[in-house]
């Protein structure tokens, strides 16, 4: 039987976590990102993800986006989120056009800040500009052929996640 891969595109905080917990399960992980360093086991691919992206060493079954914008500006968002998306679809749709993409957005989406109950069937009424980004980058991945799955972490639960 042959290994599942997964490409993680972003090895910040959150994606070289999740990097290596793939390989700890045994999968084949490419990570792509900007630097030169890559978890261990992880084969690097050194990229700017929001660039052509070059012929992959493998298709992956499933790829998981967890980008990270260069400063808060919409203009940095707009380069981390939509262009990254754009040549993602365009490598994928190429090389792995059934590949799982797994996109880490935001709850920011919502635009709730009043204390209410927010859950995946929320209205999404982004009231930040940036979020006004992710949600174009959510709905954009949401109009592809490609498999797609949204995640919206908290701040508070990305936290716990990275303390385990």
């Amino acid at each position: 039987m042959q290994k599942k891969t997964l490409l993680v595109v972003g090895l910040g905080d959150l994606g070289g976590r999740i990097a290596s917990l793939a390989v700890e399960q045994g999968l084949d992980v490419h990570g792509m990102r900007r630097g030169a360093q890559a978890p261990a086991g992880v084969q690097l691919i050194q990229q700017d993800a929001a660039s052509p992206w070059p012929d992959l060493p493998s298709p992956p079954d499933d790829v998981v986006l967890c980008l990270s914008p260069s400063d808060s500006s919409v203009a940095a968002y707009q380069l981390a989120y939509l262009e990254v998306a754009k040549q993602a679809a365009n490598a994928l749709k190429k090389i792995a056009p059934q590949a799982h993409v797994w996109l880490i957005s935001s709850t920011g989406v919502y635009g709730q800040s009043g204390g209410e109950w927010v859950d995946e069937t929320s209205e999404r009424k982004p009231t930040r500009e940036t979020a006004r980004v992710l949600l174009e980058a959510e709905n954009d991945w949401l109009a592809q052929s490609q498999p797609v799955t949204l995640l919206r972490p908290s701040g508070y639960m990305v936290l716990g996640a990275i303390s385990c």
